[in-house]
């Protein structure tokens, strides 16, 4: 039977253990909101902890503003207290920062004596080496390991196993840590957000949405999930939602210049470059002269059409921001804003520079090669509507390019060395062969589509200007069975140039024929022609040549 004194003692105990576990939840609520640079909040729930909590919890406030000398004087403070942990890790932090390991661990290991059945010392033991500028990830690993044996089950060392292992680049252990921690204690609001955070650098969109909205349920009066919500959402091209998230998060938080940059950027995506430029004004204005606000000033007056404010934004921004951080888009855009200027070959400069650093975006081949044919620089063009196919365009659409680009680059060179005794010079045949080829993959992609037998028997022709082969004839009589079965009305040039030729084709060919087949072939000459003469009667070569004809 249990005695009086006995009984006592317990209830004692159990009374003990009850404000041990309601200091260890205040301290373990305000340590993470110190992680999320929640200070206000922190304050609040420091007046629920003592001594040397206290003083621990605003040495790490301290440290995280960057005031060492402020955050070691609160770590001293705290270990004053010699059976208490708490000083001794924040003297260990100091001590990592200083560069000193040795003492750093005998720090460490005071603290570590002081609560040796104490999960949340071990945890914070790890969670301190885990967050230097540089882990310390051997530290890190000793005191979880430690801790583990105290309390295998206890989640917060499974969700630092995860942080731990994501440091180490092993992210599946990491995957695999923070399914455990919510496992353990399946109302875990940190574990399912570092999921979600793991699995949006993974590029999981699904997984990252699950996981986030798991850590809201269990706590949907938090805060950094929010911005974290908004992030993948963000990554992931969904810019409406990563406002409505990153909103939430700012209207919460104690926002910092970086927290409104990033939303300045999700309302430029959103497209409203109004409300973005307003947020990046605000920043100007407290004195913030970061490189990426100009880099956003000029995104949203491109989008704007305000060229020269665009240009001279994008110009600060190339010059106080480090080369070793542009983005494709910073050259895309600046590439965008110089031919809106006329400056064309600074833009396709530019453009190429962005095709170097993100060879997946089609815009930025596209405004290339548009400025490449615009500035007559044909092969260039050529080079650049090859490289589309490579990315999955529309193969129809971009060998009709290269066709006509071929087709351009045929007449410049002919313009320099022409056409003699009817011979096409080699390099000019070359490139009529290099169009010929890509309208013949157009008509292979898109067979109903008149514009690749079109051009492809107008290049024919140049290539046989006596009409001594049937190559273009039958380019022709293809594009003119393709017209006539679409609207003739808005074909009619078309049909009549398929028509001119194929009445000119019968004429070559009849003056060189037998005196058998001559009158037969002017017969079909005439005909042509007077196809021509059926859709505009007032056509004078048409009218001409028949007139001639018959004569």
């Amino acid at each position: 039977m249990i005695k009086k004194t006995q009984l006592l003692v317990l209830l004692l105990m159990a009374l003990s253990f009850g404000k041990a576990v309601a200091q260890k939840s205040a301290f373990a609520d305000a340590y993470l909101l110190v992680f999320e640079e929640q200070y206000s909040k922190v304050s609040a729930l420091q007046a629920s902890l003592q001594g040397a909590e206290q003083d621990f919890i605003s040495g790490e406030v301290a440290f995280r503003k960057g005031d060492v000398k402020g955050a070691q004087d609160f770590f001293n403070k705290a270990a004053g207290d010699v059976k208490s942990p708490w000083g001794f890790i924040g003297l260990g932090r100091i001590a990592l920062k200083n560069g000193d390991a040795k003492s750093a661990t005998e720090n460490f290991d005071k603290a570590v004596k002081n609560g040796k059945k104490n999960s949340a010392v071990y945890e914070t033991v790890a969670r301190v080496c885990l967050s230097m500028a540089t882990p310390d990830t051997a530290n890190a690993a000793k005191y979880l390991a430690k801790g583990l044996d105290v309390d295998s089950k206890y989640a917060p060392f499974q969700t630092l196993k995860g942080d731990l292992s994501a440091v180490k680049g092993d992210f599946g252990a990491a995957a695999n840590d923070y399914e455990r921690a919510m496992y353990f204690d399946p109302k875990n609001t940190e574990a399912p957000r570092k999921l979600g955070v793991l699995y949006n650098r993974a590029k999981n969109y699904q997984g990252g949405l699950a996981a986030l909205k798991k850590s809201i349920e269990n706590n949907p009066d938090q805060i950094t999930v929010y911005k974290n919500l908004g992030d993948l959402y963000y990554t992931f091209g969904k810019y409406a939602d990563a406002e409505e998230n990153y909103k939430i998060y700012l209207d919460r938080c104690e926002k910092t210049a970086d927290d409104l940059e990033r939303y300045s950027f999700i309302l430029f995506f959103n497209k409203k470059y109004k409300e973005s430029s307003e947020v990046l004004d605000q920043l100007l204005a407290k004195g913030a002269a970061e490189s990426v606000l100009y880099r956003v000033k000029g995104y949203v007056a491109c989008e704007n059409g305000d060229v020269k404010e665009g240009l001279s934004y994008m110009q600060k921004f190339f010059a106080s921001h480090n080369p070793d951080k542009f983005l494709p888009s910073d050259y895309g855009y600046y590439g965008k804003l110089l031919s809106k200027d006329g400056q064309d070959s600074l833009a396709a400069a530019n453009y190429e520079k962005a095709t170097v650093l993100d060879s997946t975006k089609m815009e930025y081949f596209e405004e290339l090669a548009k400025i490449y044919s615009k500035t007559k620089r044909h092969a260039d063009a050529i080079r650049v509507y090859n490289q589309m196919i490579v990315l999955k365009a529309d193969p129809a659409t971009i060998n009709f390019n290269i066709g006509k680009e071929y087709y351009f680059l045929g007449e410049s060179l002919k313009a320099k060395t022409p056409v003699t005794n009817g011979t096409v010079k080699p390099e000019v045949a070359e490139a009529y062969k290099g169009a010929i080829a890509a309208f013949a993959e157009v008509q292979k992609y898109s067979p109903d589509f008149s514009g690749g037998y079109l051009w492809a028997g107008r290049v024919n022709s140049l290539l046989d200007s006596e009409a001594t082969t049937t190559a273009a004839k039958e380019s022709y009589e293809k594009a003119l069975e393709v017209l006539q079965k679409g609207d003739k009305e808005k074909g009619k040039k078309s049909i009549m140039e398929c028509y001119r030729y194929l009445g000119s084709y019968y004429f070559l060919n009849s003056e060189r024929a037998a005196n058998g087949q001559k009158d037969e072939l002017k017969k079909q000459a005439i005909a042509n022609f007077e196809q021509i003469l059926v859709i505009d009667p007032n056509d004078a070569q048409a009218k001409d040549v028949v007139s001639k004809l018959k004569k």
